[in-house]
Order: structure tokens, then C-alpha cells, then sequence
């Protein structure tokens, strides 16, 4: 009686192996391009996130500068601090990175607060957004009755305007109205004259705008940057973060050409953010390429960058 052998052949065996292989094979490669996909739709969504914020951030903080009201930058202003853009006759100073060093030079305030190679720009003028009207004349150069409309600090710097003057001023005290409908708000010093109620009364608008480090870092241990503000009262405050790179161009209200900061003219009338973002997250390990300020770059940290530009028109010199 013949025996009949049961189980697979040395190729049957091989042929299988083979099989397996190209599918577990095919099976790395879906996941891996999946995951990559995955990764790139990731930072595509934090970047228009990113982007969207900017393009409503940057013309919001940018179209009031130079605003004095019906008052120009050549008309009668008092108590402006000698190292203010006010008291220089501008409300725009830009600040063009060239390597390590910035032309014009950064002042002290600036110093080792700003990433190399990254612009920065001071701008000044009064906050529109909290502008309010006196509820009554004057009649006391160091006292001001505003309505109960903005909350205002100790120590907070002001600004009034009519179509006469401007005049800055330092909050040293502040009392409520008994009826609760106003305030009133006196200045550390008088000021030059007595305002009717038709002047404007906003908060002194002096920030700068520059690229940092964060105290923060990402999964690899490198450190986070992000887009700051310094204010005038010093303090530092965080816009955005994984914005690394900023540099500006600027351009007349006739001309079309765009320049840097550096170029002797500061009338400018319109500003062109070019910002480079970054997705915080690491991608894959392949180098990537990117396109930012007018050149191609190359990166191997695994983020994806993106630049983001935004135009921003000044209103005040139109």
C-alpha cells in the first residue's frame, strides 16, 4: 500500500514567504505614505489656522497707526517722551536684519530680545479701538470725566486730541462717579491746555513687533519660537507661536516698488509681512525645501514651513 506525503513543498513554501513579504511590504508602504499624508494635512490645517490669524491680527494692530486724531505729526504735541516715535515726528520705525546686526540699530529696549535675522518694526499711536469722548469739558488741566465705557490701570499713558493739539498723559489716580456713569482720571502733570467734549481720549498705541524664543520646546527638545510684542510699558507678550522668521518690506503711498527699512524714506504708507511658519510637529525625516523671502531654503528637522504673506495698507498716511 503507497503512502501519500502530507504538508507543503520546499517551493510551495518560498512561493508563500514571497508572497507574505510583498504584501507586509505593500502594507509599510501604505502606512508609511498614509502617515506622511496624514502629517501634511496636519500642518496644512495649522497653518491656515496660523495664516488666518495674521491676515486679521497685523491690519488690526497696524491700520491705526499714526492715528491723533484730526491732529498730523507736525501739529502741536506735548509730553511725548524725547525716545518716542511720536516725538521723532514718525508712527512707523522698521528694523532690517542683516545677519546678526539690524540697520537701523535696535535701541537698548530691544537688545537681545529678538532672534537674529528676523526684522522687527515699532509702530505708534493712539488705540482706536478704545477711543472715547470726554463727558464734559474740561476745567482742570490735571482732571479728564470720561464715560465708564474702557477700564483704565494706575500708570496707564493716554493720549488727547482735538483738532488743535495733542497732549500724553500719565494716569495717577482715578475715581468713580457717584452715579456710576463715568470717571475721572487724573494726570500726573496738567496738561497744555483745557480740552472741550469733543476731544478724543484713547490709550498711548507704542508696540513692537519681533520673533523670539519661547521657554517652551518640541518633541526632538528644540525650542519654540513665536511672534511678540513688546509694549510700552515693557512688557513682552506672546502673538503666535511657531511663527519663526519675519522680515518686512515697505513701500510709499505713489511708489509700487517694495524696500527694507534700511532705504533712507519714512513715509511710508504700506507694509508687506513675510512671515515663515513652521508646524511645530515633526513631519517625517525626509529634507525638505521651502520658499521664503524671495529664496528657495532647505531643512532637515522633519517640520514642514510654509511662509505666509500679508499686506497691510496705514491708514493715517493714505
Amino acid at each position: 500500500m503507497k503512502k501519500t506525503t502530507l504538508g507543503f513543498s520546499l517551493l510551495e513554501c518560498l512561493l508563500a514567504l514571497a508572497l507574505g513579504a510583498v504584501v507586509i511590504l505593500m502594507l509599510c508602504t501604505l502606512y508609511t505614505t498614509n502617515n506622511r499624508l496624514t502629517n501634511y494635512l496636519n500642518a496644512a490645517a495649522i497653518f491656515q489656522e496660523q495664516g488666518r490669524f495674521l491676515s486679521y491680527y497685523l491690519p488690526q494692530q497696524f491700520m491705526p497707526a499714526g492715528y491723533l486724531g484730526c491732529v498730523t505729526l507736525r501739529d502741536n504735541i506735548h509730553n511725548i517722551p524725547s525716545h518716542s516715535l511720536l516725538a521723532k515726528g514718525q508712527f512707523i520705525e522698521g528694523y532690517t536684519a542683516l545677519g546678526s546686526r539690524w540697520a537701523p540699530a535696535l535701541p537698548k529696549v530691544l537688545q537681545g530680545k529678538t532672534i537674529p535675522g528676523s526684522d522687527v518694526v515699532t509702530l505708534a499711536g493712539m488705540n482706536t479701538q478704545a477711543l472715547v469722548s470726554p463727558i464734559r469739558a474740561m476745567n482742570k488741566r490735571d482732571e479728564i470725566w470720561l464715560p465708564m465705557k474702557e477700564s483704565y490701570r494706575l500708570g496707564e499713558e493716554l493720549l488727547i486730541s482735538d483738532c488743535q493739539s495733542v497732549d500724553r498723559l500719565t494716569i495717577k489716580s482715578l475715581r468713580i462717579l457717584k452715579n456710576g456713569k463715568g470717571m475721572v482720571i487724573i494726570s500726573n502733570k496738567d496738561l497744555s491746555r483745557l480740552y472741550a467734549k469733543d476731544a478724543e481720549v484713547a490709550p498711548l498705541m507704542e508696540k513692537t513687533f519681533f520673533i523670539a524664543t519661547t521657554s517652551r520646546q518640541d518633541i526632538r527638545g528644540q525650542a519654540i519660537n513665536a511672534l511678540y510684542t513688546l509694549n510700552s510699558d515693557g512688557k513682552r507678550q506672546e502673538i503666535l507661536p511657531g511663527v519663526v522668521g519675519m522680515r518686512l518690506e515697505y513701500a510709499t503711498a505713489t511708489g509700487s516698488q517694495w524696500v527694507s527699512a534700511n532705504v533712507a524714506s519714512q513715509s511710508w504708507s504700506k507694509v508687506r509681512f513675510h512671515l515663515l511658519l513652521n508646524s511645530m510637529e515633526v513631519g517625517d525625516k525626509k529634507p525638505k525645501s521651502y520658499y521664503f523671502f524671495h529664496q528657495f531654503h532647505f531643512n532637515d528637522d522633519g517640520k514642514f514651513y510654509k511662509e505666509w504673506v500679508v499686506d497691510v495698507a496705514l491708514r493715517e498716511s493714505l
